[in-house]
């Protein structure tokens, strides 16, 4: 971006800290893991507008830390990030208040 390049997504994977970034993210994170906001915070949304005021989705991944790569989970999370790509190559960028969490599944494909 300080080059002036367009960055049409951000991939943020297991993000512990959320911090001020002006483009559109894409957070992803395990449904057993440590870092998941949703186990920690009351309101994770809430956070996540403020640091990603160009937009921002969740995926939430089956398995635990460290577990992405591994068999049936690295096909769930390499369609989780193509399905992304996909959709900001064929979009328009996002509106700033656009977000959305979803629940990623092994059967995604």
């Amino acid at each position: 971006m300080r080059r002036g390049r367009d960055v049409a997504l951000t991939i943020l994977m297991e993000q512990g800290r959320f911090l001020h970034y002006p483009g559109v993210t894409l957070l992803l994170f395990g449904a057993g893991s440590y870092l998941n906001p949703y186990g920690q915070m009351a309101a994770p949304e809430q956070v996540f507008r403020e640091a990603y005021p160009a937009g921002h989705h969740v995926e939430i991944l089956p398995g635990a830390h460290g577990q992405y790569f591994t068999p049936g989970n690295a096909e769930v999370l390499a369609a989780t990030i193509l399905r992304h790509l996909d959709r900001h190559r064929s979009a328009p960028a996002l509106p700033p208040t656009c977000h959305e969490a979803r629940f990623a599944r092994r059967d995604v494909g």
